[in-house]
């Protein structure tokens, strides 16, 4: 009886081993319980919303590279971007203003005069757009795209201005020189101020003044020679 009890010892030790190692395999590949599914996250991702985009406009040349200097037997056009799609927008050029939001969009200046209901595409581009056939009037000026949500008043961000606080464009005299256009609501108004104030009738004054000298020179000088050979005849 010893020797039974005595081999029986180390077999029961073994079984006991092997149950405890056997419970962590059990629950290898078991399906997930109901505590389990419901800890997973099964919704969908919110996206990320795509960035309104901020319209833009300015001058340009016909296949629409930027450019802020014309001469006067050059054509002004005007592009843009960021406006709804399919749309349309009025396009003014104005002279050179300092912009705040409100304003009202004064007359245009162009010898065409505002250019209405200018097409969008699709995705809100306005294409390279003649806004200015020669000859042009030298000066600074100012494009407005108004987006028509208050027709006639700047009312950013849907309504720009190339630029709101510098020209945004200019046009450049035959001589060479950047002239402001007459204000025709000036009393006495009659020519333009060049960039360093001096008026263009300064120019012209100044100018008759020296025929007036030249011409009394003359005048003087043919007398004077007229008395000497006079002189001599005696």
């Amino acid at each position: 009886m010893m020797k039974t009890k005595v081999w029986l010892t180390p077999v029961l030790i073994a079984m006991v081993l092997a149950a405890a190692l056997a419970v962590p395999l059990l629950g290898v590949g078991a399906p997930p319980s109901q505590a389990d599914v419901n800890s997973i996250d099964i919704s969908t991702p919110t996206p990320t919303p795509t960035p309104t985009p901020v319209p833009q406009g300015g001058s340009s040349d016909q296949v629409g590279v930027g450019k802020d200097v014309y001469n006067v037997l050059e054509i002004v056009y005007a592009m843009g971007s960021g406006f709804p799609g399919s749309s349309f927008v009025d396009v003014y050029i104005v002279l050179d203003d300092a912009w705040t939001n409100g304003d009202l969009i004064p007359p245009d200046v162009s010898s065409d005069g505002v250019n209405m209901n200018v097409p969008t595409d699709g995705a809100g581009n306005l294409a390279p757009v003649n806004i200015w056939d020669p000859p042009l009037t030298p000066g600074e000026y100012d494009i407005v795209f108004d987006e028509n949500v208050d027709p006639g008043v700047y009312d950013p961000p849907q309504d720009v201005v190339d630029d709101p606080n510098h020209p945004g464009f200019s046009v450049i005299g035959p001589v060479g020189g950047i002239v402001e256009p007459v204000d025709p609501s000036e009393p006495g108004a009659t020519s333009g101020e060049s960039l360093d104030g001096t008026s263009t009738t300064t120019f012209v004054a100044v100018g008759i003044g020296v025929a007036v000298l030249l011409a009394a020179f003359l005048v003087w000088t043919l007398r004077r020679g007229r008395a000497a050979s006079a002189g001599k005849s005696q």
